[in-house]
This record gives C-alpha cells, structure tokens and sequence, in this order.
C-alpha cells in the first residue's frame, strides 16, 4: 500500500528511516519508484522454513476481561512528543535492513488467523442477511439493487459479469508463493475463493 502511494503521487509523506522497519528501501520508492525484482524462491529459506507455519498456541489473541473497556476510560492517552521520541529510540539504522523480497516470501507462508476459528462466536454473523451491493458493469456510479444474503463461513466470488467470466484476475504474487508450499502435513493451500480458476490470474507484484 506503501508503494502505491508513491505511484499515484498521493504527497503523503512518510519518514524515511520509519520506511525501514516495514523492509522497505526509501531509495526504490523516491524519487522514482523502481521496478520489483522477481519474487524469491522458496529455496531462499532454511529447509526447515519452506513451509506453511502453523499457528502456535502463545500466539493466540487472549480475551480481555469483562471490564477492560471500563478500565480503558482511566488509561491516559500518550502524548504526540513522546510517541516520537520513543520512535526515535526505536530505530536502529545500523544494521542491514530484511530485503523486501524476502520479507514477502517469509509472509507469504506466515499463519492464517482465521477469527472463524480462534473464537466460534463470530460465526453467528456470517448467518445474519446483511445487506450487499454490487456494482455493474459499465456503469461506474450505478449501483444494482441491494440484495441481503448470507456469507455462512464461506470464501468470497471474485466479481464477474455476463460475458466476461474469464477475464483476467489480478492476485498478488505471494499467493501464488503459497500455493506452492506446502504444510507440515503435505496438505496444500487452496485459496477460499469459491471461483478462483488460477488460469484466469494475473500474478502481479
């Protein structure tokens, strides 16, 4: 999203050492935004990395108590002078900065948090008719009348229109990088869109 920024000349002005500790290179982002090289392999990693990491138990969110958000109202807000001085000292200029390349590539097999599963309850949203629109074709500013329906748990469609079910898809390049691992367990990734035709896709960065 960063880079994208850069692209359209939006003028948000981001700091440059701050750039860093997301692994990005303030010198391929401006003055000109330089082009991506190839995405790595998984053969960049350690053979014990080149899999779907599983998520580990100490990593799950743990749940607030009942009255965290009563608590909440007597926590004092940090002052804006001394978020920036802690970011100061937070910064470490020093050392090499993690090539964006292999930052994606360790992402790309990074756990799946599915809230779905973390915590049960979010489930009973996904049964309610919420109200949906979609946009049709052509017709920018047109929205089609608004439909209710319920997702149950299940992966989205990508958007298609009558005559046009196999125009390209643009998908970003780490998920063709997970499919192409695999877990601890030999299963493969498959992702939950319920019309994805990985011919259609257009890998890009």
């Amino acid at each position: 999203m960063i880079r994208e920024c850069f692209k359209t000349g939006s003028g948000i002005l981001f700091r440059a050492d701050r750039l860093k500790t997301v692994y990005l290179d303030p010198n391929t982002l401006y003055p000109e935004v330089s082009v991506r090289p190839e995405a790595r392999p998984l053969t960049a990693l350690p053979a014990e990395e080149r899999y779907i990491q599983p998520m580990k138990a100490h990593e799950r969110v743990t749940k607030p108590s009942a009255f965290a958000w009563f608590l909440g109202l007597f926590k004092k807000a940090p002052m804006m002078k001394d978020l920036e001085s802690e970011s100061d000292e937070d910064v470490d200029n020093k050392g090499p900065v993690i090539a964006e390349e292999l930052a994606d590539l360790k992402d790309s097999l990074a756990p799946i948090y599915d809230q779905l599963k973390l915590n049960r309850w979010w489930i009973i949203p996904e049964y309610i008719p919420f109200k949906q629109r979609y946009q049709e074709v052509d017709k920018k500013l047109q929205l089609c009348p608004e439909v209710r329906k319920r997702n149950k748990g299940k992966g989205r469609n990508f958007p298609t229109y009558p005559g046009k079910e196999n125009d390209p898809v643009r998908v970003h390049r780490s998920v063709k990088t997970r499919m192409e691992a695999s877990y601890l367990s030999g299963k493969k990734y498959l992702p939950k869109v319920v019309n994805f035709k990985e011919k259609s896709v257009v890998w890009v960065d």
